[in-house]
């Protein structure tokens, strides 16, 4: 595995691609959703659209961030047995206020190829600093 560099914003590029992940929908990982979201019947739709904050992570050292924002728009639901595959890029990245932003895009598909999700997800970089 190569080693992870650590977030610079300035060297980022947008449309500089992440790594991707995969994970199969399991009753388990049902189970932990609707308990997580206090949702019985939940379906999993949003297990597939969540993976933002793993994506750049593959490529860099851990960062520091608060979510910004976050937009998703779904053309499919997983179902149990599916293998989901989330791959990711650097969809813009800005300065506001003085703070460095990026925005990560995900798209998420399924074993077949067919895209279930598309999220857009805004991440303040540094966190807050509590001294201000």
């Amino acid at each position: 595995m190569p080693e992870k560099k650590p977030m610079n914003y300035g060297d980022m590029v947008v449309g500089e691609r992440y790594g991707s992940l995969s994970y199969e929908v399991t009753v388990e990982k049902l189970s932990a959703f609707r308990s997580a979201t206090g949702d019985p019947d939940s379906t999993l739709i949003m297990l597939s659209s969540k993976d933002y904050s793993h994506l750049p992570r593959t490529v860099y050292d851990p960062p520091r961030w608060v979510n910004a924002g976050y937009e998703v728009w779904f053309s499919g639901s997983p179902k149990l047995g599916d293998v989901l595959t989330t791959a990711g890029s650097l969809f813009d990245k800005y300065e506001r206020r003085g703070r460095n932003f990026i925005t990560v895009e995900t798209i998420t598909t399924n074993q077949d190829g067919m895209r279930l999700s598309r999220a857009l997800t805004t991440l303040m970089l540094g966190g807050f600093d509590v001294a201000r």
